[in-house]
């Protein structure tokens, strides 16, 4: 009985547009959960603090005061993990990056399809993919993938770590959508 109430509440929700999700991934999205060198631990929704920005944590305390520093340790906002990221990172083997995708008022859905790691060139950067029901423009907050990356898989430090193959801003003397990362 509980099933078939949950059913026609979800079929009257679709119906309407409206989908209520508290799942992650989302059912029939193609996520990515990890590749060489790199496994994704969480997504997050936020606002428009992490849109086309990177960050980087390389111990747990350095991770826990970033989480704490954007806000989403009092907003409860824990994604995949049902305890702290932080937590479910070895920072004895990995270190973590924020990727944060900005999104518009349409996009329907966000993956993270890979996370390159290009050892020769000093590089890491993610690889994603959008899709959106216009082609509007206007920046509605971000989808910001946490990522635990292998110490062993990753370039000579320092490296950087930006958010796609081509920074977003190429003469932009502080892009917050890449930092050096030295270990």
């Amino acid at each position: 009985m509980i099933r078939a109430v949950a059913l026609a509440v979800a079929m009257t929700l679709l119906t309407a547009s409206i989908v209520a999700a508290d799942v992650f991934p989302l059912p029939g999205n193609r996520y990515q959960p990890s590749g060489f060198g790199w496994r994704l631990v969480s997504q997050v929704d936020d606002g428009f603090e992490m849109a086309f920005r990177v960050r980087a944590a390389s111990d747990s305390a350095a991770f826990a005061a970033l989480w704490r520093d954007l806000g989403w340790e009092e907003r409860g906002r824990y994604g995949l993990a049902y305890i702290p990221p932080w937590l479910a990172v070895d920072f004895e083997r990995e270190i973590v990056v924020l990727f944060g995708v900005g999104i518009s008022s349409c996009t329907v859905s966000v993956r993270l399809d890979d996370v390159v790691i290009d050892t020769s060139n000093r590089l890491v950067h993610s690889v994603t993919s959008q899709d959106a029901r216009c082609g509007y423009l206007d920046l509605a907050g971000a989808a910001v993938f946490v990522v635990a990356l292998d110490r062993k898989a990753l370039p000579p430090s320092p490296f950087t770590v930006q958010l796609h193959a081509e920074p977003t801003c190429g003469s932009c003397s502080d892009p917050d959508d890449r930092v050096t990362v030295s270990l």
